[in-house]
C-alpha cells in the first residue's frame, strides 16, 4: 500500500516537471518568435527616411527621384498617403480586437475605393508602397508590398499601372511558389527592368530545415501584347547558373568527405547540396543536366524514393510548370 502511495507522489511529481518543461520551451519558442518579428519591424523601420502618418505628393516624388543613387533600388515611401495621377493611395488601419491593429492599402479616385489589398500583418511597416519606372515610355507603376508577419512568410508583392483605370501588371499570389521581398534588376545592362523574386517551393521539403532548404529565382519580364509581367526564366537562364561550378565544386568536396553507404544526412546537408543545384537547372529550363546531375551524383539510399518527392514538387510548381508548358504560358 505505501508502496502505491509512493509511486503515485512520484508520478505527479515527476507531471509537474514534465509540465514546467513545456511551459518553459512554449515561453522560449514565443519569445524568440517575438525577437525575429522584432528585429523584422525594427528593418523595415531603417528602410524610410521618416515615419508614418504623413502624405507625399507627385512633386515630393520627383524630388526624390533626382537624388536617389542606384535606379534599381526599390524606395519604398514612408508616407500613409500619396498622391499620384489622380490617385490616393493610402495605408489605412483597422481594428481586428481590442488588442491587434491591422493595416492594408486601398487606392482611391474621385471618392470611390476602386482597389483594396488586406494581405498584411499588424504592423504598418508591413504595408509598403513605391512609385517605379518600371515600363517604358508609361507613367510610374506602383509597386504594393505586404508582409503577414509570418517567421518566414508570407509576402505578397503587386505591380499596378495607374492609369485611367488601373491594370494590375503583377501579382505574386497568381503563383503558388513565390516568396519574400520583390526587386527590379536589369540583369544585362540594357534598362529593361525584370522583377526578381524568390522561388520557395522546396522550403522545409523532405527533412530539411529553412536554413538548409534551397530556393531558385523566378523573373519577369514586361510584355507589351499580353500588357503584364510573364515568367522569362530560360531567357535569363545565364544569371540562374551564373554560380552552378562553384555549387558543385562545393559539393564534390563535400561528398568525398562521406560514406555515402554509411552516411544517414539526418541534418539533410547532402541533399541541400544536390537539390540547390538540381532545382537551379530545372528552373532555368534545363532540367535534362538538372536530373542527369542527380542521377550521377546522389548515391544515398533513399536515391528513387527522393526523386518521386522531389518530382511531385516540380509538378505542383507554378513556375515549373510555365516554363515546360507552353499552352500555360501563353495564356
Amino acid at each position: 500500500m505505501k508502496s502505491k502511495i509512493l509511486n503515485g507522489k512520484l508520478f505527479r511529481i515527476v507531471l509537474i516537471i514534465m509540465l514546467y518543461l513545456l511551459l518553459f520551451i512554449v515561453i522560449a519558442i514565443s519569445v524568440a518568435y517575438h525577437e525575429y518579428i522584432f528585429c523584422y519591424y525594427e528593418q523595415l523601420k531603417l528602410s524610410f527616411n521618416k515615419k508614418p502618418n504623413s502624405s507625399i505628393t507627385s512633386t515630393d516624388i520627383q524630388q526624390k527621384e533626382s537624388v536617389k543613387k542606384n535606379p534599381l533600388d526599390i524606395e519604398f515611401l514612408s508616407a500613409d498617403t500619396i498622391w499620384y495621377n489622380d490617385y490616393l493611395i493610402t495605408r489605412t488601419s483597422e481594428i481586428y480586437d481590442s488588442l491587434t491593429t491591422f493595416y492594408y492599402a486601398t487606392i482611391i479616385k474621385n471618392d470611390t475605393i476602386v482597389f483594396k489589398l488586406d494581405e498584411a500583418g499588424p504592423s504598418p511597416y508591413f504595408t509598403m508602397f513605391a512609385l517605379v519606372d518600371a515600363v517604358p515610355n508609361r507613367n510610374k507603376s506602383l509597386v504594393i508590398q505586404q508582409f503577414s508577419g509570418g517567421a518566414h512568410c508570407c509576402f505578397t508583392c503587386m505591380v499596378l499601372d495607374l492609369s485611367d483605370s488601373i491594370h494590375i501588371l503583377f501579382d505574386s499570389r497568381d503563383y503558388n511558389d513565390l516568396g519574400y521581398d520583390i526587386s527590379f534588376c536589369d540583369i544585362r545592362e540594357d534598362s529593361t527592368l525584370v522583377i526578381c523574386q524568390s522561388i520557395v517551393a522546396f522550403d522545409y521539403f523532405d527533412r530539411l530545415c529553412h536554413a538548409s532548404s534551397p530556393f531558385s529565382t523566378a523573373y519577369f519580364k514586361y510584355d507589351a501584347i499580353k500588357n503584364k509581367y510573364i515568367n522569362c526564366n530560360r531567357e535569363y537562364s545565364e544569371r540562374l547558373l551564373s554560380n552552378i561550378n562553384k555549387s558543385i565544386e562545393l559539393f564534390k568536396s563535400f561528398s568525398d568527405s562521406i560514406n555515402c553507404e554509411l552516411y544517414t544526412d539526418n541534418d539533410g546537408i547532402y541533399l541541400s547540396y544536390v537539390l540547390k543545384i538540381l532545382i537551379d537547372y530545372v528552373y532555368a529550363g534545363q532540367k535534362e543536366k538538372g536530373w542527369k546531375f542527380y542521377d550521377q551524383w546522389y548515391n544515398l539510399k533513399d536515391k528513387e524514393e527522393m526523386r518521386q518527392k522531389i518530382q511531385k514538387v516540380f509538378e505542383n510548381s507554378t513556375i515549373y510548370n510555365l516554363i515546360y508548358n507552353t499552352t500555360e504560358q501563353s495564356k
